[in-house]
């Protein structure tokens, strides 16, 4: 996939992918709400989620990263993840960070789009997030189960895995 700054990707938003633009400090506006999305995806089909991309037009916008919030992004995301119940093997999600280029081509240092991958586990079961709420992914993006709110976010399709 290329992913190139203010320009729209080759994909759309779907039951299987969410877009989501980073506007403040990413290890904190990521970690807030991972565990809903990766819960909503576990509960569903699978599906990625990817941080650095506007949901409501699908253009490119980036996340800042350096080493240090790369790593500080890997444990927010696992310790997220190991909160889930029932458990879900370490393999059962993916955090790639891809690169951004600029409009001329060049690779932006620092900046990429954090894709948070979930793979459906092959035993069927009612995921919880750490705080005990299940989810489950809908066209607009995730609903709470028990009569939760849906957290509006498009109607496109991601590319095929």
């Amino acid at each position: 996939m290329d992913f190139v700054l203010h320009h729209p990707v080759g994909f759309e938003e779907s039951l299987t992918c969410e877009f989501k633009e980073v506007k403040s400090h990413p290890v904190q506006s990521i970690g807030k709400v991972v565990d809903e999305y990766v819960v909503a995806f576990l509960n569903e089909a699978g599906g990625s989620i990817y941080w650095g991309i506007r949901d409501a037009d699908g253009v490119v916008t980036g996340v800042p990263v350096t080493s240090k919030v790369r790593d500080e992004l890997r444990q927010v995301i696992g310790q997220k993840v190991s909160a889930i119940a029932p458990s879900v093997m370490a393999e059962t999600v993916a955090v790639p960070f891809h690169a951004v280029r600029d409009p001329a081509g060049g690779l932006l240092p620092d900046t990429c789009v954090v894709e948070v991958r979930v793979v459906k586990p092959q035993v069927p079961a009612l995921f919880l997030a750490g705080s005990g709420e299940a989810y489950r992914k809908t066209l607009g993006g995730t609903k709470k189960l028990g009569g939760g709110r849906t957290v509006p976010s498009g109607h496109r399709s991601c590319p095929a895995r």
